[in-house]
């Protein structure tokens, strides 16, 4: 099987170009906002993290985040310049560290290093050969990737949190105070509502041309780079992460499709859009430093498959999903066959051990029989613990995922004390949740769980 290749028009392609704005400085990631120094040491430990596991093919992009967040700490501006110049001794024309380097070059006074630095960015962005074709696109790659994982690396909703903890306190000031004092208060509550709101529609997606898409979203940078040439991204390892980006997508899809009608389309679209590159990615030749891709775009498949059966069985004449005869005859009918393989291939990496958790907890909404169901919610909550023992700080994922699925065995088990001592793991589970990085389902979840707790003696 072939990755699908479109072919831009020159118009495309220069429209495309006019839009490149090297940098991660100017993504405006959450990062670059963010005063809790805890929280700037916690997503430069994460990098640190990803240096050492992921493909070197994303070290660049990983240095460039890595000296993105020492340039927070004022003691550490110093080695951020040193990071940016590291990558540029073996890359010279790498747009991203350029454009960062000349960032710090003009806050240091550096005019002729930072005036090199414009230079150079601007010698690539005009040419139209195929070395600064291939620059142009890895600089939009590497944007996207740092959209998408910094999700991963510290909360992006902190504003609104904030926004809504200083709520509470000005709700609690407001029952103690009378007369004049409450009225003022009265009107800073209906006013900060409106902050809140505010926050809460700018953090949503946008749409544009026709497709929801925050601005400068990942997937946009993703799709860019794909369109500014008619030859195949630069690495596989980007392909896995375009997928990604895709299936994040659809998350925003699935959220706005319970406010608006008609987007069931447009989520088919990018459903089989993210599964042909994933499929793609396990039907390249075996190399050794791509078996983790292999196996996570297989625990992709698997989860996708499973969580959106019924959408995928409600358009069942899909011509492109059955231009896949493997994926007709055997994942479509069996979809855990490819978190299995997935877990078969990489039985220790985390992100495998969420999806195929979480594959078997979809399984259990497809099951007739209770004593299947608990079986299959035992052996889920026994793959999430695993992921966990491998990375328990920061794996919001699985201790979100191992709440529900805890919450769900208490709720089939006919033994009280087994049922007791389950939603007491849910609770712990949601508790953890709570401290770190929440979301209002979670919160929603781990309610009905202090709930069932009451009903215990």
């Amino acid at each position: 099987m072939t990755e699908e290749v479109k072919q831009p028009t020159n118009n495309q392609s220069n429209m495309i170009e006019e839009q490149i704005t090297p940098g991660l400085i100017g993504l405006n990631l959450n990062i670059m906002h963010a005063l809790d120094m805890h929280m700037i040491e916690d997503a430069k430990h994460n990098i640190y993290k990803l240096i050492k596991n992921e493909h070197s093919v994303l070290i660049n992009v990983h240095k460039n985040m890595v000296a993105l967040f020492k340039m927070k700490i004022p003691r550490e501006r110093r080695e951020a310049r040193l990071e940016l110049e590291q990558i540029l001794e073996k890359f010279p024309d790498h747009l991203n560290a350029l454009a960062d380097l000349e960032h710090i070059y003009r806050e240091l006074h550096r005019f002729t290093d930072a005036d090199y630095c414009r230079k150079t960015i601007e010698h690539n962005l005009d040419g139209k050969n195929r070395n600064s074709l291939q620059n142009k696109r890895i600089c939009l790659l590497e944007q996207g990737y740092a959209i998408l994982i910094e999700r991963t690396l510290i909360n992006e909703r902190t504003v609104q949190l904030r926004i809504t903890d200083l709520h509470k306190m000005l709700n609690t000031e407001y029952e103690r105070s009378e007369g004049k004092r409450r009225e003022c208060l009265e009107r800073s509550l209906h006013h900060q509502m409106q902050v809140l709101r505010n926050v809460q529609n700018a953090n949503e997606d946008e749409k544009v041309d026709g497709h929801i898409l925050r601005k400068g979203s990942s997937l946009q940078k993703f799709q860019m780079a794909d369109e500014l040439s008619t030859n195949p991204l630069p690495h596989v390892v980007w392909i896995f992460y375009f997928a990604k980006a895709l299936n994040q997508y659809y998350d925003s899809l699935e959220n706005i499709s319970k406010l608006k009608d008609g987007m069931e389309d447009e989520m088919i679209a990018v459903t089989l859009k993210a599964i042909k590159k994933f499929w793609y990615i396990t039907q390249e030749p075996f190399r050794v430093d791509m078996k983790t891709f292999v196996a996570r775009s297989y625990a992709y498949i698997g989860h996708i498959l499973m969580k959106r059966k019924r959408l995928i069985n409600s358009n069942s004449t899909i011509p492109e999903l059955l231009e896949i005869p493997e994926l007709k005859k055997k994942l479509l009918n069996d979809p855990l066959k490819a978190s299995k393989k997935a877990y078969e291939l990489m039985p220790n990496d985390v992100s495998v051990l969420n999806r195929f958790g979480r594959a078997l907890w979809n399984c259990v909404d497809q099951t007739l029989s209770t004593k299947t169901k608990l079986q299959q919610l035992y052996q889920s909550e026994k793959i999430l613990s695993a992921s966990i023992s491998k990375d328990g700080q920061r794996n919001w994922f699985a201790y979100s995922s191992r709440m529900v699925v805890r919450k769900d065995i208490a709720n089939l088990e006919r033994n009280d004390k087994i049922a007791e001592e389950y939603l007491q793991k849910a609770k712990s589970d949601g508790h953890i949740c709570f401290k770190s990085k929440t979301t209002r389902k979670d919160m929603t979840i781990l309610a009905e769980v202090c709930q069932k707790l009451a009903k215990f003696p």
